[in-house]
Parts: C-alpha cells; sequence; structure tokens
C-alpha cells in the first residue's frame, strides 16, 4: 500500500498517533517481548516498508514516544487534581500518589522496561530528546510538591522523584505476575502472595517521606 508522507504539523501528528495507537493495541494483547512490527502494522492502513522507510526503525522507538506521552499525561492529571492541595501528611500523600500512578498501567509497565529494553534500541537523538522532556515533566512536579510538603527543599523533592522509579522497577513486576509465574508459585507449594501494588507502593512513599522529615 503506497504512503502518502505526512507533510505539516498536524498530519504527522495523526500519522504519529495511528501509529502508537496502532503499538499500544498489541501490547494489550501480548507481551513486550512478543509484539514486532509486522503486528504492529497489522492496525496501520500502510505497510512495514513505509513504516520503516519514513517514520521508525525499531518498536522501541515507537514505544519511547508512547512513554513519554503517557507520563506527560500523568503528570498534567496529578497536578491538575492537587495545585490546590497543601501541606499534608505523609500518609495522605502516599494515598493519592500511589492511587495516582496505579490507574496508569501502560505507562508503570513500559516504566520497567525502560532502562533495560527500549532505551537501548533507539537512536542517541531520539533517546537524548526523550530524556529532555522526561526530566522537564519531573521539573513540573516540583512547585506543586513543596506546596504539599513546605519543610521539603528542592534537593530533597527531586530525590523523591527518582527513588519513586526505583520502586516502580521492583514493586509493579512483583505485583503482575504472569500466568506462568502463578503456575510455578503453586507447583512449587509456595505459600507466597503476590503484592498489590498501589497498598505496597503507598507503604514505602510512606516510610521515604517519614525519613526524609526526621533528618
Amino acid at each position: 500500500m503506497k504512503l502518502i508522507r505526512a507533510r505539516n504539523v498536524k498530519s504527522k501528528e495523526f500519522r504519529w498517533n495511528q501509529i502508537m495507537n496502532a503499538a499500544m493495541k498489541e501490547f494489550a494483547q501480548r507481551p513486550y517481548q512478543e509484539i514486532t512490527i509486522s503486528q504492529i502494522c497489522n492496525h496501520l492502513p500502510f505497510s512495514r516498508e513505509n513504516l520503516y522507510k519514513n517514520y521508525v526503525k525499531s518498536k522501541e522507538e515507537i514505544f519511547l514516544i508512547v512513554l513519554e506521552k503517557e507520563f506527560t499525561l500523568w503528570v498534567d492529571s496529578f497536578l491538575l487534581s492537587n495545585n490546590q492541595t497543601s501541606d499534608i501528611s505523609p500518609d495522605e500523600f502516599a494515598k493519592i500518589w500511589a492511587n495516582s500512578l496505579s490507574k496508569r498501567k501502560k505507562l508503570l509497565s513500559l516504566l520497567v522496561i525502560l532502562q533495560t529494553i527500549i532505551e537501548k534500541n533507539v537512536n542517541l537523538e531520539q533517546l537524548t530528546k526523550f530524556k529532555k522532556e522526561f526530566h522537564y515533566q519531573m521539573e513540573r512536579l516540583i512547585p506543586t510538591l513543596l506546596t504539599m510538603f513546605p519543610k521539603f527543599n528542592p534537593k530533597s523533592l527531586n530525590h523523591f522523584i527518582q527513588y519513586q522509579y526505583y520502586l516502580i522497577l521492583g514493586i509493579y513486576p512483583s505485583s503482575n505476575p504472569t500466568e506462568l509465574q502463578k503456575k510455578a508459585n503453586k507447583k512449587a507449594g509456595i505459600n507466597y502472595s503476590f503484592p498489590d501494588f498501589e497498598k505496597e507502593y503507598a507503604d514505602c512513599v510512606i516510610i521515604y517521606l517519614n525519613g526524609i522529615s526526621a533528618k
């Protein structure tokens, strides 16, 4: 199928939305490692060759942009919901923070493979652009967090935001086991309950914030 290449900003945005939506349809149906460019193109009105020629060289390039969009949407939502919230307790904040993230399954699923898979198969220009935007979005959170925790300083809150990423890497995969992992646990006779992400994450946030407060 011949592709009429998008040339203006509006057309390019429309085309990229088509590509991202196609990728996320596949991501909703199968594990990331099983997704191929060919499968993504099954949801697009143009061929794999056209996608490679005009837009991307790998599926990671697509999912890097999807992740950037999902992270921005989460930041927008968090700021909009909490722009009037001030001086709250660590317990109250942890519930708000964990709940806002637990609703973003796509974001969480991509964050846990960002550094180990996605970033390793994109070019330098794309990755640099992504990191600048990702850092900018994190910086947007600081003024609202300072309002919520007036006793903290920007440096502490920057560290807090970075630490949250590390928590997600550990807790989210543990709370979302595959069917294979569930069956293996059962067959091995291991008495283990997979954690609830929102609760476990909130508990860790409380511990961390109380640690900052104690300093």
